[in-house]
């Protein structure tokens, strides 16, 4: 059986308050789609330039270290969506926001160990979006 997780590692200043991550399905495989679905609210528009910083980790070991640009991820709609959608100007609006990020599959090479993954965001002009920490236990079975 996976263990997935999740925790929220952002201040009370961040842009985009989390208010819940949703796994489907909630014990995922290697070879099988993961989507993960981040719901939360937003006081003011997330405008071009905002940025996420991926970080994955198995145990001490960084295997991914990486810097997107979330609109253009979002326009592009390979791997990330908003439900929202995006406003006249090109920004996520204000208010309630669902971004949902798809896997689909996840690659079978993916040894069964435990990682970490680690979503820093931030506005384009660096100010705290959010923050999250994952950690996906594939030693189970």
């Amino acid at each position: 059986m996976t263990s997935l997780t999740w925790e929220n590692r952002g201040t009370p200043d961040d842009v985009l308050a989390i208010d819940d991550v949703v796994f489907a399905p909630s014990e995922p495989n290697p070879g099988s789609a993961l989507t993960i679905t981040i719901t939360g609210t937003t006081g003011q528009a997330i405008a071009e330039g905002a940025t996420v910083l991926l970080e994955a980790k198995l145990g001490l070991i960084k295997l991914l270290s990486k810097t997107f640009d979330l609109l253009q991820e979002i326009r592009n709609g390979s791997q990330v969506s908003l439900t929202t959608g995006l406003d006249d100007t090109g920004a996520i609006p204000a208010g309630w926001v669902e971004l949902v990020v798809s896997f689909d599959p996840l690659p079978r090479e993916i040894p069964r160990a435990k990682f970490t993954v680690m979503a820093d965001a931030r506005t384009a002009d660096e100010d705290d979006l959010f923050a999250l920490y994952f950690t996906c236990d594939l030693t189970k079975k």
